[in-house]
C-alpha cells in the first residue's frame, strides 16, 4: 500500500486533470514512490502486529529483539523457575536494570506489537517529493541539463533531492525506526 494517497499528491500537483484514469495513474505512480522508499530504506512499513516472539538469553544484561517493536513489549514470559528480569526497554534491546541477566539458553517469550508501525511523516513527505518528481519528469519541460547538450553540458538532476536523501540516510542509517525508546 502507497504511503500516500492520490489526495495528497492531488495537492503537490494541483494542475493534474481528474478522473477515474488519472487517478489510477497517479495511484501507481504514489506505488512505485513508495518502493523506492522501501528499497532504499530496507523494509516496507506497516501495521504492526502484536505476536509472541521466542528469545533465548545469552547470560548478559541485554536481551536483542527479534524484531522491531512499534510501540511497548506487553509481556515477557519465562519457563518456571527462571525469572524475568526489571528491564528497560532501548531500542530494540531489552537492558535488565535490576542487577540480574537474562540467562543464558533460556527461551524468554516477549509479545509486543512487532512490525514498524505506519510511516512516518517525514517518509510520507519523501514518498510524495518523489512521486511528483516521478510525475514532472515525464515532461520534456523538466529538463535536467543545462546549457546545450554535449561537452557544455551541466547535469542538473539528481536521483533524489537534498531533503529526500536526507530523510532516507537518517532511517537507513538507524535500521529500527519505529522502535520507540522507553
Amino acid at each position: 500500500m502507497a504511503y500516500a494517497t492520490v489526495a495528497d499528491l492531488r495537492a503537490y500537483l494541483p494542475q493534474i486533470e481528474s478522473g477515474a484514469a488519472m487517478d489510477a495513474l497517479l495511484a501507481a505512480i504514489l506505488d512505485r514512490a513508495t518502493a523506492i522508499v522501501d528499497g532504499e530504506i530496507g523494509h516496507a512499513w506497516s501495521s504492526a502486529t502484536e505476536a509472541a516472539q521466542v528469545v533465548y538469553g545469552d547470560g548478559t544484561p541485554t536481551l536483542v529483539l527479534p524484531a522491531p517493536v512499534a510501540g511497548q513489549v506487553t509481556s515477557i514470559t519465562a519457563p518456571p523457575g527462571a525469572i524475568v528480569p526489571t528491564y528497560a526497554r532501548r531500542g530494540d534491546l531489552l537492558i535488565a536494570v535490576d542487577g540480574r541477566v537474562w540467562a543464558r539458553g533460556i527461551p524468554y517469550t516477549v509479545t509486543a506489537p512487532f512490525g514498524y508501525g505506519p510511516p512516518p511523516a517525514d517518509v510520507v513527505e519523501a514518498t510524495l517529493e518523489i512521486a511528483a518528481s516521478i510525475w514532472r519528469e515525464k515532461d520534456s519541460g523538466f529538463a535536467t541539463v543545462l546549457g546545450v547538450e554535449g561537452a557544455g553540458a551541466i547535469e542538473t538532476r539528481q536521483a533524489f533531492s537534498p531533503r529526500v536523501r536526507s530523510i532516507l540516510n537518517r532511517y537507513r542509517a538507524t535500521r529500527r525506526y519505529a522502535v520507540a525508546v522507553v
